[in-house]
């Protein structure tokens, strides 16, 4: 039976809720106007680019799946809260457009969503449209250091993952680093194998499916936790099988179409947590009891004002960018020669380290003592970039990506030491290709970096976008030398012979 209260407003009916979508679409325009391009592959493959529109589906449709939950909840107000929650869904608002952050977009809409719902039918509403809200956040792009970070690790653990599957297979491949190979051909597991928007985007449909089995209680919960492992889970076979095709570049190249793949990966994975979702929801159906339908006059002229309000300042308010251009890397003045040092281009992994270290602003030379007499010369990999600012450069030097010296490499040992006489704390790493094989001895900083959370904290409100920039970019300083096995002495040899090089270098890289 169903019981009808109704203090009937016509805004209710369709003025409002009509004036506040439109003023909605108008001052959020430019989450769902740049997301009108349609790139299946960049959408399923490259890091940090979840489709927005996707993003807003979803949790119109959650808010849509729970318009009768919102109806029963009881009329009332917390004013305090929905203040509180509009000065943030503002605040954030202007802070994107000043700093052209549209992603931020995303919190405020939420911010200002809950706002409405706590003004609109209190702390029940605000219970209510929690989860639309919170999916929204989906939609802001992962910091770039944090993105960098989680990315590279993704690379390691699927090559890993996919090394193990391959072995227990019976298929003779060797995994070294983020390298899979075997006698026929080598296998790279770049960015946009890490499967960072596979796991995203079953996140989303977990949450869809949680949502249509509700009624299995917490449990359905689960369905949200086992989307990030499956996803991880789904991409590691999907590297295997394709490092175990006989023409991989065909299938997963820089040029190669990944549609397929991806496609194939999604729908697997969903298929998957829709069956787990109905087999928690199985007799565990709620019986619905009575349900009051309060159709309540809510605020619809304030909320269609604010946004409206909201709408005009996107017209009006200068950004950021329009003040003076932020500064960029300056030329590194690296002398090729010095003394016994004399340099050379360094071999280049163009999948490792991209554009990063290009010239005139990144350097990466091989340089060696000048040797008179037979016998393998001494040899220092340097390679030193700056940050470009560009969030769609996708080398990711600046994060632990840093400590190795190529794709085909594995941490051994880490710790941080104190170089005297650069006044700079680095990381002393060694690095392996194979257990008792070659190992390399390094050092690794990043001049003007405040750490990872920081720095994250930092990209994700655009701070370098606005007046509070720093006046010098971010970098990345590398040393490699290397050890023809890892004895003790060899180790030593190869740390000496790395400050040999900071103290014939010592201006240079002092003034990074």
């Amino acid at each position: 039976m169903e019981i009808l209260q109704t203090l009937r407003s016509p805004s209710w009916v369709g003025t409002g809720p009509a004036l506040v979508g439109t003023a909605a679409l108008l001052a959020y325009r430019p989450l769902w106007l740049g997301s009108m391009s349609f790139d299946v592959d960049t959408w399923l493959f490259q890091p940090g680019t979840l489709p927005r529109i996707l993003v807003l589906a979803v949790a119109i449709w959650l808010l849509w799946t729970r318009i009768g939950r919102l109806r029963s909840s009881p009329v009332g107000s917390v004013p305090l809260l929905a203040i509180s929650l509009a000065t943030i869904g503002a605040s954030l608002f202007i802070w994107a457009l000043l700093t052209r952050k549209a992603d931020l977009l995303f919190a405020s809409l939420a911010a200002n969503g809950l706002a409405f719902a706590a003004a609109a039918r209190g702390g029940s509403g605000l219970r209510v449209s929690l989860l639309p809200a919170l999916t929204l956040l989906l939609g802001i792009r992962i910091p770039k250091p944090l993105e960098d970070e989680i990315v590279w690790h993704l690379q390691v653990w699927t090559a890993r993952g996919a090394g193990e599957l391959l072995e227990n297979m019976g298929r003779e491949f060797v995994q070294s680093g983020v390298i899979l190979s075997n006698t026929k051909h080598t296998f790279h597991v770049i960015d946009s194998c890490s499967g960072l928007n596979g796991i995203a985007i079953l996140m989303l449909v977990a949450l869809v499916v949680r949502e249509l089995f509700w009624e299995a209680g917490a449990k359905a919960w689960l369905v949200v936790l086992l989307a990030p492992p499956l996803g991880m889970a789904l991409n590691v076979i999907r590297v295997a099988y394709v490092a175990a095709s006989p023409n991989p570049e065909d299938l997963a190249g820089v040029e190669g179409d990944h549609a397929a793949q991806g496609l194939a990966l999604v729908m697997v994975g969903s298929g998957i947590l829709y069956l787990l979702g109905w087999a928690l929801a199985r007799g565990n159906a709620r019986l619905a009891g009575p349900r009051v339908v309060v159709v309540g006059k809510a605020p619809w002229t304030l909320a269609a004002g604010w946004l409206v309000a909201l709408a005009v300042l996107s017209w009006t308010v200068p950004r950021f960018s329009d003040l003076e251009p932020q500064p960029r890397s300056r030329r590194i003045e690296m002398p090729e020669t010095r003394g016994d040092w004399v340099s050379e281009p360094a071999p280049h992994e163009l999948l490792f380290t991209g554009i990063f270290s290009r010239e005139p602003r990144g350097v990466h030379r091989r340089y060696q003592i000048d040797a008179r007499t037979p016998g393998s010369p001494d040899v220092v990999d340097l390679l030193i970039g700056y940050d470009s600012g560009d969030e769609e450069i996708m080398t990711r030097l600046l994060s632990s990506k840093l400590l190795l010296p190529g794709p085909e490499w594995n941490l051994v040992d880490k710790r941080d030491e104190q170089l005297w006489l650069l006044a700079q704390q680095a990381e002393l790493v060694i690095a392996a290709r194979d257990p008792g094989g070659e190992h390399a001895v390094l050092y690794a900083w990043r001049p003007r970096d405040a750490g990872l959370w920081i720095e994250s904290w930092r990209a994700l409100f655009g701070i370098d976008r606005s007046p509070l920039r720093r006046h010098e970019p971010r970098a990345a300083v590398r040393l490699v030398t290397y050890a023809p096995h890892d004895g003790q002495l060899a180790l030593d040899q190869a740390r000496q012979r790395l400050d040999r090089f900071v103290k014939a270098f010592r201006e240079e890289l002092s003034a990074l």
